[in-house]
């Protein structure tokens, strides 16, 4: 069953194939794991959401209808498992100084990287809604437009326009940091 396509998995897991659905968690468990870990930068919470994303994956396969890549779908649910989590109040217990202190360990290089990385990441923190989601699709992800536009439920052009702001409010930064 493992050299079959995400999409056939998904097709058979949607009609009950309990062996399907595991087949595609597995494949796809680090991305799950990675990408709700890039989200909180916590490794408890990331796990907490990959296990709850895991689950939304079983509950709503059936909703997937291969209009996409199932990585793009499974983006989407991620981030909805995220924003789940981050609702609850549990990351927003947690200091900002654990949050950075965190993130920027994952950080390689020198101390004016980490520097940088912590500038960074405390203004992506501070991001409204859907632009976070956004640069966290595209740079951290490495999705294109399309792709992250999918996973978010908007338009490409959002996402482009979402990324053009975020470059503004980033160019100062750079700058200083150069």
């Amino acid at each position: 069953m493992r050299h079959l396509q995400d999409h056939e998995l998904a097709r058979m897991a949607a009609a009950g194939d309990a062996g399907a659905l595991d087949v595609l968690i597995s494949r796809h468990y680090l991305l799950i794991y990675r990408a709700a870990y890039r989200w909180c930068g916590h490794r408890q919470d990331a796990e907490d959401i990959a296990h709850e994303a895991c689950i939304k994956v079983a509950r709503q396969i059936r909703s997937y209808r291969g209009d996409s890549a199932f990585k793009t779908w499974l983006y989407r649910l991620v981030v909805n498992a995220a924003k789940d989590f981050q609702r609850k109040d549990r990351l927003m217990d947690r200091t900002e100084a654990e949050y950075l202190r965190e993130a920027v360990e994952t950080v390689s290089g020198g101390q004016e990287e980490k520097e940088a990385a912590r500038q960074v990441l405390h203004l992506l923190d501070q991001l409204p809604e859907g632009m976070k989601e956004t640069a966290w699709l595209v740079y951290a992800e490495g999705l294109n437009h399309r792709e992250a536009a999918e996973a978010l439920g908007c338009a490409e052009t959002t996402v482009s326009w979402r990324i053009f702001q975020l470059k503004k409010k980033l160019k100062p930064l750079l700058k200083e940091s150069a």
